[in-house]
């Protein structure tokens, strides 16, 4: 059998080379940059590591035109470090474990069309953000969306979507629960209106102390607060008490260290360890806290309580307009730092934060597509009960119903996200899954 070697051209240890020869396997070596000698017949072994997934296993078949069944990934990397003997012998049983496969499968690039959907109708700053990254938007006020392939089809204007941008409302409600007779003080404003109050006010020898709740990665709130570091130098001081500090933006990093250097003081710790009461002659607000790393309460009155608001995104009814066999569930990421933008649907996304921010992730994403396999999933259409196991159990709503004379199910394999679950839980084995095995050994990995 023909094998090519898919790695770095560095020299390879006599134990691979001997053991190819003594089973009387042919074998070339292949790298990133010589990927056009590479023999169509060949059963591709990838001298990698066992984090490769799936996808990247795919992505490389596409990359060099072979069966994804035909990429096997031996983790050579982890067993360069035992001893020649074990190694030898895992590579041996590794190779005698290559039988190519029966079946074809094909890989493809598929990208959705370059359009966008604003829902419920746009506003100008998106719109504008989109036209500069010369994507088309479109928004009406009814329609109804399907599902086809990676694209989202708009009825009943008959129009194909790449992606569907959710436009959420914010609700606001401040950081903790406030006294009412520390309102009567007249000193707490919001984070909105504290440019007014500076304009104001002498801030000189004044303390100013702002309450951050978390999760609050808007950049426009984190901005205003990192301004603050030009206040110290008229001998204001400034306290930040934050459940997380948001430094996850281009430039926060450094204007977090411009304000610690000029004396503005983070503390990072629940708000609810923070307690608020009026000073004796109310002109001021008693701010007791307990710092993160100290058992003991510390003091201070503020002669300005900023209060950076809690904001929650209220998506609008996309179960409504999104038409689909299961009921629809729409969630936003637990980390916003990760995916700020992205939903547990594909090609969904949600217009929070930062607005170029928003455009570049949709626009990489429609550019970027996804690979897609063809001919992995079979399904025998005379065992299938049509119990709909496997339709409620899909995590993507890749199974579909087909048949005139006979119903049965079908698996649309743009949406397959080649996880197993219809195989594995379908009663009466009617759907059968060709997988990409990593063997070590006997052992599966």
């Amino acid at each position: 059998m023909q094998v090519a070697l898919f790695g770095s051209d560095r020299s390879l240890p006599l134990w691979v080379t001997e053991e190819l020869e003594r089973i009387a396997f042919s074998y070339e070596v292949v790298t990133p940059e010589r990927t056009k000698a590479l023999l169509p017949s060949s059963f591709v072994v990838v001298l990698g590591n066992a984090l490769l997934t799936e996808d990247e296993v795919a992505e490389l078949a596409l990359r060099l035109g072979v069966n994804p069944l035909r990429v096997a990934v031996f983790p050579y990397e982890e067993v360069c470090a035992l001893p020649e003997e074990k190694c030898r012998m895992l590579w041996r049983g590794f190779l005698r474990s290559l039988v190519p496969p029966k079946v074809e499968v094909a890989a493809r690039r598929v990208t959705p069309t370059r359009r966008v959907l604003l829902y419920p109708e746009g506003d100008g700053r998106l719109c504008e953000a989109f036209a500069r990254a010369r994507v088309p938007v479109v928004s009406f006020p009814s329609f109804a969306l399907s599902r086809k392939g990676v694209d989202f089809h708009v009825m009943p204007h008959d129009i194909p979507v790449g992606a569907c941008v959710l436009i959420p409302s914010l609700q606001e409600e401040p950081p903790v629960v406030l006294p009412r007779e520390v309102l009567d003080t007249g000193r707490v404003v919001a984070l909105e209106r504290l440019p007014q109050v500076l304009g104001l006010s002498s801030l000189r020898k004044m303390c100013v102390v702002l309450l951050v709740p978390s999760p609050h990665p808007y950049p426009e709130d984190w901005e205003r607060i990192f301004t603050l570091a030009s206040l110290p130098p008229q001998g204001a001081q400034v306290l930040v008490l934050a459940e997380e500090v948001f430094v996850a933006h281009e430039g926060f990093e450094e204007a977090f260290r411009r304000a610690r250097e000029a004396g503005v003081l983070f503390e990072k710790l629940p708000l609810s360890r923070v307690s608020l009461s009026p000073s004796l002659d109310m002109r001021r607000v008693v701010v007791t806290y307990t710092p993160e790393k100290d058992l003991f309460p510390v003091r201070c009155e503020a002669h300005w309580l900023v209060l950076v608001n809690r904001k929650t995104c209220v998506l609008p009814p996309f179960e409504k307009v999104f038409l689909s066999d299961r009921e629809v569930v729409l969630e936003l990421p637990e980390n916003p730092n990760l995916l700020p933008f992205a939903t547990n649907i594909p090609g969904v996304f949600v217009a929070w934060g930062d607005v170029e921010d928003l455009v570049a992730t949709v626009s990489r994403y429609l550019e970027e597509g996804s690979i897609q396999e063809e001919g992995r999933v079979r399904v025998d259409a005379e065992r299938c009960a049509l119990c709909l196991t496997c339709l409620r159990s899909c995590p993507t709503g890749a199974i579909e119903l087909s048949g005139n004379l006979k119903r049965c199910i079908a698996v649309n394999e743009a949406l397959c996200a080649r996880c197993g679950i219809c195989a594995g839980l379908c009663p009466a084995r009617a759907i059968t899954f060709e997988v990409v095995h990593r063997v070590l050994g006997n052992h599966r990995l």
